[in-house]
């Protein structure tokens, strides 16, 4: 749901799968990126346009968002999913030995 600031007030909910847990946007992105079900939906930050869901096929939970249109996100299934976001596909998943809780990403700069 939606929460208009300063005034705090809710707006009407968004279409966004079952149980949405985690939004992650990259810096100066007008979309943000919405883990919900099995799936990452975009949603417009201009006018709260609700895109087409790419599926993960796990459950999707916490997630990171970088500038080069890739997103890491958390599984219920224990792994981290790699997600192309301009290509809408999955391009690996890393298997972990526990579930994870939360999940960042950092620019590198130089070597």
């Amino acid at each position: 749901t939606p929460v208009s600031l300063p005034s705090l007030t809710p707006q009407a909910s968004l279409p966004l799968g079952a149980d949405p847990t985690g939004i992650g946007i990259a810096s100066g992105s007008s979309v943000a990126w919405v883990s919900a079900g099995f799936g990452l939906t975009p949603v417009s930050l201009v006018g709260g346009l609700v895109g087409k869901a790419i599926a993960l096929g796990v459950p999707a939970q916490c997630i990171a968002v970088t500038n080069t249109g890739q997103a890491w996100v958390c599984s219920g299934n224990g792994a981290l999913v790699d997600v192309d976001l301009r290509s809408g596909k999955v391009t690996r998943t890393v298997e972990l030995d526990g579930i994870p809780a939360a999940v960042a990403i950092a620019d590198v700069v130089g070597s």
